[in-house]
């Protein structure tokens, strides 16, 4: 995709799952917006889940701060690079969803 630091980039959009990529492709005369998964560069329909589409929110810094984890259903977590290296967090406790997980 042409990312050397994909979270520092401001093309970021959630679909409150995965983190894509938007970007233009040039085909022959025309200019052709593509959503792309970061994660392993899957390509997804834009029509299918652009309601859904939300901003990555960027410090002043330029890079990510905040991404909500709507995958989680009613638990409120999120993924910020500044907590737990941003591994998915439970956002008022600070505690990584794997640990509790572990605890299975």
């Amino acid at each position: 995709m042409g990312l050397r630091h994909a979270p520092a980039s401001e093309s970021l959009l959630t679909d409150r799952v995965e983190v894509l990529f938007d970007y233009a492709d040039c085909e022959g005369d025309a200019i052709v917006r593509r959503l792309v998964v970061v994660r392993d560069g899957q390509h997804v329909f834009r029509e299918v889940v652009q309601e859904y589409l939300q901003c990555v929110t960027f410090g002043a810094d330029g890079y990510a701060s905040l991404i909500r984890l709507l995958a989680y259903g009613d638990a409120n977590v999120v993924a910020d690079p500044r907590r737990a290296f941003g591994q998915p967090i439970f956002a008022d406790a600070g505690t990584r969803v794997e640990d509790v997980v572990d605890r299975s």
